[in-house]
Parts: structure tokens; sequence; C-alpha cells
């Protein structure tokens, strides 16, 4: 009797053990269809994805996305505004909270999961709709605006004057907060409206008064001038502009100096004029021209101090304000002026016009103990050849002589007298062409009316409408 009992408990206990695992494989395989399903009360950014199927949910975050995408950004300073749409500025990626969301479930115990779901007694989450900002385009516009609202900080500087460096004060500069904006525009993101103050920082300037005046600088240690013609005044406006660039600037120990990158483009924006070039073995008309006289100047400076030259270039002829061999051309992005500070200490470039001569000056806070002299030797001379030009500004008839200048090859040396020994070393070893000798020819024609007038004669008055009439029917 007993052991048909058991027999029969037995027999109950294994049916709902059968009965249990059965439910619990349906359970299973329910939450697993539903497994692409999102949680209830489950928000993504500001939309509501309780229950959508993954492929359902991202249908509907990309609708919101992509008239987000539409809205105004306006960064506001003062009383400019600068527009940028979200979706130039933002990059979002629905997928990855879609992902996240999912993963609610997938932590679960999937009885606690499915009874959550299943009879909505889920609190609401919110999940943040995942997003970056476009860093490239962010700069993009941070750059156009600092342009219009932002100063750059101004080094303090020497100057040259009364015979004496003086100093002028530094100034602060400023710029945009780029990691406070970007924080700014994460919170505003999601709002209707977003109005952004764009938020600025100071910037202070590398060289500071205190710091010009801890460098000690007393000591000149080179010196060097060129002249100039004072009639080609657009020449004199190019060789001011540079030299006033050029004007206290400040090389420290081992740092490479760059003519280029320190003037910069010479353009027409910033005032530069048109004046004689070398072209081609001519001399014409471009914007800058003179410039080069202010490279040369500095190039025999850095001579005179007994500097490194990393980069120099000679023209294709000679110039007139120094000796065969010892100039220097610069051409934006082409042709530039490099030269190492390998003094051990400061350098302070001092540029001044004295009249018609261009003064370059070194100064140091260490002393300078030899003594420079630099000697062109002309190694071989190639006479000037001559060529005939149309100027259609002079008469008929009539010719004017351009001289040239003979070519040549030509070797530079350094003398360097030390207290104890002098040493000779090669400096360079160039060759010029000739710059031809020029002969104009005129091409203007005579006036007509001037063949047939003797003007000291009084009669001519009375029949000057008759000749004017005549020369019109001869043309």
């Amino acid at each position: 009797m007993e052991g048909g009992f058991m027999r029969k408990n037995f027999f109950i206990i294994l049916l709902l053990c059968i009965i249990l695992v059965f439910f619990v494989i349906i359970l299973i395989f329910i939450y697993q269809q539903n497994n692409d399903i999102l949680p209830y009360n489950v928000r993504i950014g500001p939309i509501d994805v309780s229950k959508l199927r993954k492929e359902d949910a991202s249908l509907k975050i990309q609708s919101y996305i992509e008239e987000k995408n539409d809205q105004k950004i306006i960064f506001r300073y003062n009383n400019k505004k600068y527009e940028i749409t979200v979706g130039e500025l933002i990059i979002f990626n629905p997928e990855k909270s879609i992902k996240e969301a999912l993963l609610i479930k997938k932590e679960e115990f999937f009885l606690k999961s499915f009874y959550l779901d299943k009879f909505n007694k889920r609190k609401v989450t919110i999940i943040p709709l995942n997003y970056a900002i476009n860093e490239q385009n962010l700069q993009s516009i941070i750059t156009k605006i600092e342009k219009e609202i932002c100063t750059l900080p101004q080094n303090a500087r020497f100057t040259f004057r009364q015979n004496k460096l003086q100093i002028i004060d530094e100034k602060e500069g400023t710029e945009i907060d780029k990691e406070l904006l970007k924080t700014m525009i994460s919170n505003k993101i999601f709002d209707d409206e977003i109005i952004i103050d764009l938020p600025l920082k100071k910037i202070k300037p590398f060289y500071t008064k205190e710091k010009l005046k801890n460098m000690n600088i007393k000591y000149e240690i080179a010196s060097f001038s060129t002249r100039f013609n004072l009639n080609q005044k657009d020449r004199i406006n190019n060789i001011k502009l540079a030299s006033e660039i050029l004007n206290g600037i400040i090389i420290a120990p081992t740092e490479v100096f760059s003519f280029n990158e320190t003037v910069g483009e010479r353009t027409k924006e910033k005032g530069y004029t048109d004046a004689p070039i070398y072209f081609n073995n001519e001399v014409i008309q471009g914007t800058g021209g003179g410039v080069c006289q202010i490279s040369t100047t500095l190039y025999n400076l850095v001579l005179l101090a007994d500097l490194e030259v990393i980069e120099r270039h000679h023209h294709s002829m000679p110039v007139g304000y120094v000796p065969p061999g010892r100039d220097a051309t610069v051409s934006y992005g082409i042709l530039d002026l490099k030269f190492k500070n390998s003094t051990g200490g400061y350098l302070v470039l001092s540029t001044e016009i004295i009249g018609n001569n261009l003064v370059m000056k070194f100064f140091s806070n260490e002393k300078f103990n030899k003594k420079i002299d630099i000697i062109s030797e002309i190694v071989n001379t190639f006479p000037p050849g001559k060529i005939q030009k149309i100027d259609n500004n002079l008469e008929l008839g009539k010719t004017r002589i351009e001289e040239g200048r003979p070519g040549c090859k030509v070797k530079v040396w350094k003398i360097i007298n030390y207290q104890d020994r002098i040493e000779k070393k090669l400096v360079s070893i160039d060759t010029y062409k000739p710059l031809n000798t020029i002969e104009y020819v005129g091409k203007k024609p005579i006036s007509s009316l001037n063949q047939y007038i003797d003007k000291e004669d009084p009669s001519v008055e009375n029949n000057t409408n008759d000749l004017l009439d005549i020369n019109a029917v001869n043309q």
C-alpha cells in the first residue's frame, strides 16, 4: 500500500517537473523570440521606444534625427550671431544606443525581465542618444568666428630708439574656449532652441616684458647697412613694410629663423606694391620688389655674426647694393633665407631706416669675442650683351640706353679674427649671369600737326583748322 502511494507521488512529482521544464522552455522560447524587442518604459534620448522591435526603434529614431539635423545652432557674441545646423556639427549613432537599451534585458534574469515587460512594471529608463561632435566642422567655424571677434596675443618686444634698446609691453589675446564650448553644445543639443553664448578665454603671449628684462640684452655684436634710391617710392614702401616686421624680433638659442615665415607672404592686401624685380634674366615689375634688399642686408649681418646659414640663394644677376656673392634672394613659398642662432645666447634684431640707408644690427646677452671680415673674390667675369626693345612712350626715331651689368663667378670668404688666431673659411661660390644693356627704340608716332606747324610763326594761328583737315585726310 505504501509502495503504491510512493509510486503515485513519484509520478505526480515527475509530471510536475516535466510541466515545469516545459513551461520554462516555453518562456525561454518566448523570451528569445522577443529578444530584439526593447524593454517597456525605455527612452533613447527624448524618444519613447518602449516595446518596439529593434528595426522599428531605429526607424523612429532616424526620423527624429532627420528632423533634428535641420535645426539651427546659434552661436552668439555681443551683437553678432553665427549659425550652423545640427547636421553639420553632430554625428548621431542611434545603433549604439539601441544596443545599450537591449542590454537591459540581457543583464536581467529572464523571468524577471518577462514579468516586468509583460505587466508593465518597469521603471522609466533613459538611454542617452549616442552622438559625437564633428571636430573638423567645429574647428572650421571656430576659426572663422575667431577671425572676427578674437585678437592674437602680442609679445613684448624690443625696439631701437635713441641709440638704446627699449621694451614695448606685451598684450594678451583672446580665443574661443573650445572644450567649454563643446560642453555647452552637449548640454543644449536636445533643446528645442539652441542658442549658445560663445565662451572666450585669454591667451598670454610667449614673451612678456619681465621675460625680456631677464634676457639682459646689452651687447651689439654685429651691424650692416645697405643704401637705396630715395626716388623709388614703391620699392621704399616695400622695404619699410618688411623691416617693420623684423624690427625687435627675438631669436632664441638654437632657434632656426626663416625669413618667409617671419615676414609672411608679400601681397597687395598687406600694402606691398609693384617694384622692379629680377625675372628670367630681365628686370620687371613684381609685387614686393625691394624686399630682397632686406633679406640681403640680413644675410650679411648673419655672416658678420658668424651664425650658421641653413638656406640661402643668390640672385640670377648681380645686385647694386652689395658686392657679388653677398646677396640673398627670397620668394615666398619657393626661396627662403634661414639661419640658426648658434651663439649660445639670445639675439635681438634691430632694423632702422636712416635717410637712404637700411641699417640692421644684432644685439645679444653674450659678448662677441671675435671680428669678422667678408671678402668677395671675383674668379671670372662675363660682359653684358646688348638687346633692343620697343618703347611705345618714346618718340619715333629716338633711342634710350639702359646700361647693363657684367656677370661673374665669385668666391666669398669669411675671415674670422680671434684673439689668438685667424681663420679663413669659404662661404659660397656663386655664378651670376650678366644683365644685358637694353637699347629702347621709340615707336610713338610724331604728331602730324607738329610736322606742318611752325609754332614760332604767328601766321599759323589762322590756318590751324585747314591743317587739321589735311591731316585727317592723310591719316
